[in-house]
């Protein structure tokens, strides 16, 4: 079965993107569509030049457009070769983000004017802009199937949306067992120095915890806020009363945050450019991860690794800790600076717990393992 592959995320500078599309396109081959070509999340932003239907009234003329080939001629090419859609949502519906209208415009268009049978999978779906939530509550119900990766997207929606809630892709990814892990990196941390960062105190034979940035900093459209200096004082508390630290930067904007931190305190910072299933492994082995990023995460929930964690740019780490059962608060990203303390404590207390959490954890994450497969059940239906 040919498959086309909307919004390929591979070439991303983000650990989750680049992580999670390899899993989904492994998990459709195994199921055994052959992709045979993508749509690039570059085309959907503004890289493109192609236009975006600006809600769902101009669905349908903007179509038209398209079926005569005069805008979005590779899709058109694309979708007419193509035996399926498949849509890898990711976090991409939210507000009015050009990235979401531009998927669920190709999900319309694959349904109204081919015909092509058309999946939405592997998605949070934030519909609490009003504009979004029209265009998402017209064309969910075109799709053969929907599948969100956690529980609060279907919650939230207020019954508006309907689908089958599943897990993110990336959680069939394993991180090396505790004692493969520790043998096989050099003692002198030198594995990590991945220019222009540097990772030289990073000693992975000794317990460790990993601080990671949020998807809601840096951004034009979320207020400004500087963690810096709050991180700077929860990485030194850290330090002082619990781990050695590591600086883990997934994403440019951690980069931006991190790369000072770094050379404030000395701390070793692990690459954006890190390969992942390096990142999966140190994230899996830390002792706990402290961030509002959702990917790695799920990196380290997969080696039993407890996730201390921050509000991001849409609802998806509350919906984390509520998938993954933790009874946890999410801390506000954007008033770091008033829950350090409490961060600090929560740290603790799962440091305190041991192997136990860390059992229950990676007992949750293997049965999200198995529910990450219901991302391409539409592979299995009855022919």
């Amino acid at each position: 079965m040919k498959v086309y592959l909307i919004n390929d995320t591979s070439g991303a500078g983000n650990w989750g993107c680049r992580a999670t599309t390899a899993a989904l396109m492994r998990m459709v081959e195994t199921r055994g569509g052959r992709i045979f070509d993508t749509m690039p999340l570059r085309r959907m932003g503004i890289a493109s030049d192609d236009p975006v239907p600006q809600q769902y009234q101009d669905f349908e003329s903007m179509a038209n457009k398209m079926m005569k080939r005069k805008i979005w001629k590779p899709e058109y090419e694309a979708l007419e070769r193509t035996d399926i859609a498949v849509i890898n949502g990711e976090g991409s519906i939210y507000d009015r983000q050009r990235k979401g209208r531009s998927m669920l415009f190709m999900a319309y268009v694959a349904k109204k004017h081919f015909a092509k049978p058309c999946i939405l999978v592997n998605h949070t779906a934030d519909i609490h802009d009003r504009v979004m939530a029209e265009i998402a509550c017209e064309v969910y119900p075109l799709m053969d199937d929907v599948v969100f990766r956690e529980p609060l997207s279907l919650e939230l929606s207020g019954g508006r949306l309907k689908g089958h809630c599943a897990a993110d892709a990336a959680f069939i990814y394993e991180p090396a067992s505790e004692s493969m892990w520790r043998q096989s990196v050099a003692r002198d941390g030198g594995s990590f120095s991945i220019w222009p960062d540097r990772a030289p105190r990073f000693n992975s034979q000794e317990p460790y915890i990993c601080v990671g940035g949020s998807s809601i900093y840096l951004r034009p459209d979320r207020p400004w806020y500087d963690p810096v200096p709050s991180f700077n004082y929860l990485c030194k508390t850290l330090q002082e009363k619990l781990a050695p630290v590591v600086l883990t930067s997934c994403d440019v904007s951690d980069q931006t945050i991190f790369r000072q931190i770094a050379a404030q305190l000395g701390l070793p910072a692990v690459d954006l450019t890190t390969p992942t299933q390096q990142a999966v492994d140190i994230l899996g082995n830390a002792a706990v991860y402290i961030s509002g990023r959702w990917h790695p995460s799920i990196f380290a929930l997969t080696g039993g690794t407890p996730i201390v964690t921050l509000t991001a740019n849409t609802f998806k780490m509350r919906a984390l800790i509520k998938q993954t059962g933790l009874d946890a608060p999410t801390f506000d990203a954007l008033q770091l600076h008033k829950f350090v303390d409490d961060i600090v404590s929560l740290a603790t207390l799962y440091i305190s717990h041991g192997t136990t959490i860390r059992e229950q954890l990676r007992k949750r994450t293997q049965e999200l393992s198995v529910l990450a497969w219901d991302n391409v059940r539409y592979f299995e239906r009855p022919s």
